[in-house]
């Protein structure tokens, strides 16, 4: 796994994966902690089909909600993307979108407007 810092939750979260070379991805997942040590670190999404991620441009997509992250573990504030490949030297981009602060959100809503894959 290839861990990130773990970030405070607004609103909404969409984490994406753009594969660029190797053998594709294993696993690709939204995790939720108590605080920003990753205490009580819980899934919150995994990506149902991650290995379709094989070819350079092939995107993977997670999307969760407040409420998402609330219900797998009650009093998290903090999010992050665990993400394993096939092999040590494939090369990932992963780009990770936080909207919306704890008080108030944000503007726009953004839920559900991103395809789980872009596969070529």
């Amino acid at each position: 796994y290839i861990p990130t810092t773990w970030l405070p939750m607004g609103q909404r979260m969409l984490a994406q994966v753009a594969f660029g070379t190797g053998t594709g991805v294993d696993t690709f997942e939204i995790y939720a902690a108590a605080d920003s040590a990753g205490t009580g670190a819980t899934v919150v999404k995994s990506h149902a089909a991650p290995d379709d991620a094989d070819a350079s441009g092939d995107l993977l997509t997670l999307e969760v909600s407040a409420e998402d992250v609330k219900a797998a573990l009650s009093g998290a504030q903090y999010v992050t993307v665990k993400l394993k490949n096939d092999n040590n030297a494939d090369e990932n981009a992963v780009s990770i979108f936080i909207e919306g602060g704890t008080a108030g959100g944000g503007r726009f809503q953004y839920d559900d407007l991103t395809a789980d894959s872009v596969i070529a």
